[in-house]
């Protein structure tokens, strides 16, 4: 390194002293990169090829002999370029050439859009940085392109239907060779096609070998060595001369170019037959394809800007003007934000990402796209004559009637009329089958109606919630309660609560201070409860029923209390009246209850829900209410519904439920969150099926409401269609109603109910109250296939608040009475 300025007066002799002409054909020496031949301009493509690997052939001769001699008179004529040392070989304390002060400019220009984006690629010092860029380009960068033929439909067809994986490197399947070193030998463009025969060879199942590149560099005619090559010269010549590639050990790389060496024809070697090569202009997907279906691919591209490269995905700097280098992609990663093509390189292991680069894919990014032009192909193409002579036999000899007379014909007009009855055949012929698919996939179903009496049907369950969930004097000092049971029900799905640092705060100040408390004891204790002086008067059909007949059960309003449950009433659950049903008689006493209006609760009175008894209420969007103060009349039918499986229907039969005997779309979404809080949280909130440790309120806060949130973000738990968590159930039963109101009670009616009630008529006038039957209609069966079948019967209620009825809520008087039957027995009045 000391020397070197003591000889820099002979630098611009060098050219003259090293690039004389040598004969017999004038080759120049290629002891210096600038010696070489200028490249021809770049074609504005890429290349990529395909080989099929066969027994060895026999040696070539005379071409090759030629070659021998001129090379033996180039290697005679002037030494081969040295090597140049790596950065970290640099005597210590030496300076820093100008190219590396200028690389430090570059690193700061290339990494400047690294700083925003962590996907990008980073550069910095390597190998290549104490190098001017036109020294870089000179010594490393020497394949040369040839201009090739779009990729056709025809090629596209050849290759068999795929699923693409998200991700595939051929490096998995083991069939790639280890990354090498061209060092300052620019023979990249033999690495590359001799990376897809070691390839191709191993994925046929064969050993994966280190083939020898040093012997295309010697050997391949119409090629420059290490002063540069084209790989589609290098095909050629492979294919023709069906040179065998012995093994790397038995021709090892010299970095240089040097005199070919022959072996016998029966010395081991690889040899291929037929390749193809195509430009893949925004063909990605197909390139993707003839990448898994074949292998490797080798390509040429724009690689000056790789000259600082360290890591990363190269998005930016790279251009797609000149392809100069040949590399090997060897797979694709589309699994992250940024895809990529997975791209091995001949500069050894030290260099960018273990010797490979990551440049992203579709936007034609250093001329991946535009220029993409090899591939390797597993059997040879037949040339355009032999397919025109192909297609030609086909057409005369195909049984498809009218086609040969087409082609045979002279005749104008015959060959016009034969060619209009064939295209008007296929056309018909086509419409035919495509209305025949078309039909087919729509799954057409027949429907019959049959209509049947029945005799007795299955009264359903009606679950009952006081509108004002808690008691007064258990949560007049403590507010944060109305918020804390917000957060606990959540998992129905009722009320979307907005957890502000505020309420955070609270519940955190709360837990601290009690940390044994139950939210399940306190609602149970201090909730709505039924006995007596809350539930006035029950009748069913005539029967008198009590407060012992209701099932407490947990809901988003509490304490609610379910009639004619799955586990009472068992007896008196099949009815067959008309025009009777359930009558009720509540008092919900509104100085005792009492609720948040901050949380939507401004009503006062009985909220209800009809549902079948093997199946849990559902109040999220489907609850009936009735206000204080009113005579409310519901009128319900019993509508089943049979769903045909998938694919004439939705349903699907095999669907089972653990905590409920019937399957149902709603128990279904609730033993779906269960079962995620539980393995998320380790325990199971006490409003949802299932056994297992109870969460506590800190639980709630902390994970069981980020849970929740992450499903309906995710959608975890879906409803619907087959395919979904919850599909639709197989068979349903659905109540609906409609409802009618009137005053309650009449100023006739207080005398009468003072006496019934064993109450005032001050405190009957003073607590208004409202009626609420739920009674029978009619009873008919409806038969469908799809089946459906309806049934219909009356709900009837009587509500008694201590709302003043100058204040109490104000209800329009409204009447719907859908499935209710003209001259049906009167409503029946609690008297």
């Amino acid at each position: 390194m000391a020397a070197r300025p003591a000889l820099r007066w002979l630098r611009p002799l060098w050219p003259l002293l090293c690039c004389l002409p040598l004969p017999p054909g004038g080759a120049t020496a290629r002891c210096d990169p600038r010696c070489a031949p200028a490249p021809a301009p770049a074609p504005t493509r890429h290349q990529a090829a395909a080989f099929r690997v066969l027994p060895a052939g026999r040696p070539p001769s005379g071409p090759l002999a030629l070659s021998l001699s001129v090379r033996l008179s180039v290697r005679l004529s002037a030494p081969s370029a040295p090597p140049i040392p790596p950065l970290e070989g640099r005597p210590p304390g030496a300076p820093i050439r100008p190219g590396g002060k200028e690389s430090l400019k570059r690193h700061i220009r290339l990494n400047s859009l690294s700083l925003h984006d962590n996907t990008t690629a980073y550069y910095g010092t390597n190998q290549f940085s104490y190098l001017f860029p036109e020294e870089f380009k000179a010594i490393y960068l020497r394949s040369k392109t040839s201009k090739l033929p779009r990729y056709s439909e025809s090629e596209e067809m050849s290759i068999k239907p795929m699923p693409l994986p998200v991700r595939f490197d051929w490096r998995d399947k083991h069939v790639v060779t280890q990354v090498r070193n061209q060092e300052a030998c620019g023979g990249c463009w033999a690495f590359s096609i001799v990376g897809e025969i070691e390839s191709a060879y191993a994925i046929r199942g064969k050993p994966l070998e280190e083939l020898s590149v040093q012997q295309v560099i010697d050997c391949s005619y119409n090629n420059f060595g290490c002063s540069g090559g084209s790989t589609i010269n290098a095909l050629n010549w492979l294919n023709k001369t069906q040179v065998k590639l012995v093994r790397d050990a038995e021709y090892s790389f010299k970095a240089q170019t040097g005199i070919c060496h022959y072996f016998s024809g029966s010395h081991y070697g690889i040899s291929i037959r037929g390749y193809s090569a195509y430009d893949f202009s925004g063909q990605e997907d197909e390139m993707v394809k003839v990448l898994l279906s074949f292998g490797p691919l080798a390509v040429i591209v724009d690689a000056v800007s790789w000259q600082d490269y360290l890591g990363g995905i190269i998005q930016h700097h790279c251009s797609s003007g000149e392809a100069n280098h040949a590399v090997l992609i060897t797979g694709y990663d589309k699994s992250g934000s940024v895809p990529y093509w997975i791209v091995r390189n001949s500069w050894g292991s030290s260099w960018g990402v273990n010797g490979y680069a990551h440049v992203k894919m579709g936007a034609n990014i250093c001329g991946f796209l535009k220029k993409m032009q090899l591939y390797l192909s597993k059997k040879p193409l037949p040339s355009p004559t032999d397919r025109k002579k192909f297609d030609h036999d086909f057409v005369v000899s195909t049984s498809f009637h009218g086609i040969h007379n087409i082609v045979r014909t002279k005749s104008k007009v015959r060959r016009v009329i034969w060619l209009s009855v064939v295209l008007g055949s296929v056309i018909f012929v086509s419409w035919q089958i495509y209305r025949s698919i078309i039909n087919y996939l729509n799954w057409p179903t027949t429907t019959s109606i049959e209509v049947q009496f029945v005799e007795n049907i299955e009264f359903p369950a009606v679950t009952f919630c006081n509108l004002n969930r808690f008691q007064t004097p258990a949560v007049a000092n403590l507010s944060i309660i109305f918020f804390i049971w917000n957060v606990v029900s959540k998992v129905l799905r009722l009320f979307e609560v907005d957890q502000n640092a505020t309420f955070s705060k609270e519940i955190d100040n709360f837990l601290k201070g009690n940390q044994d408390f139950s939210i399940k004891e306190f609602i149970k204790s201090k909730g709505f409860y039924l006995n007596k002086s809350t539930l006035l008067e029950c009748d069913f059909f005539g029967r008198p029923c009590s407060p012992e007949d209701f099932e407490h059960v947990f809901t988003e309003f509490g304490n609610c209390f379910t009639f004619n449950h799955d586990n009472n009433v068992t007896a008196r659950r099949k009815v067959s009246v008309s025009g009777r049903g359930l009558s009720l008689l509540f008092d919900v006493n509104q100085a005792e209850f009492t609720d948040d209006p901050a949380f939507g609760f401004v009503d006062a009175g009985i909220t209800f829900v009809i549902h079948s008894t093997k199946e849990p209420p559902q109040f999220d969007g489907l609850g009936l209410s009735t206000p204080v103060g009113m005579h409310g009349r519901v009128t319900i039918r019993q509508l089943k519904t049979i769903i045909q499986e998938y694919p004439w229907g939705e349903c699907n039969p095999s669907m089972e439920l653990q905590n409920y005997r019937t399957y149902s779309t709603y128990g279904c979404l609730q033993e779906c969150k269960a079962w995620r809080i539980k393995e998320e949280c380790g325990c199971l909130p006490f409003l949802l099926p299932g056994n297992g440790l109870e969460c506590d309120l800190h639980k709630f806060h902390s994970c069981v409401s980020p849970v929740l949130d992450n499903i309906e973000f995710m959608g975890l738990c879906t409803m619907g269609t087959h395919n979904s968590s919850c599909p639709v159930p197989c068979e349903e039963i659905d109540y609906p109603a409609s409802i009618s109101y009137s005053t309650f009670p009449s100023q006739n009616a207080l005398k009468y109910l003072s006496k019934k009630l064993n109450k005032t008529q001050e405190y009957i006038s003073r607590h208004r109250g409202s009626a609420w039957p739920l009674l029978w209609s009619q009873h008919d069966h409806s038969h469908r296939d799809p089946r459906i079948s309806t049934h219909q019967f009356l709900l009837d209620l009587h509500l008694v608040s201590d709302e003043d009825p100058r204040h109490g809520p104000a209800a329009p008087p409204c009447s719907e009475s859908a499935g209710k039957q003209e001259g049906d027995p009167g409503m029946l009045m609690v008297i």
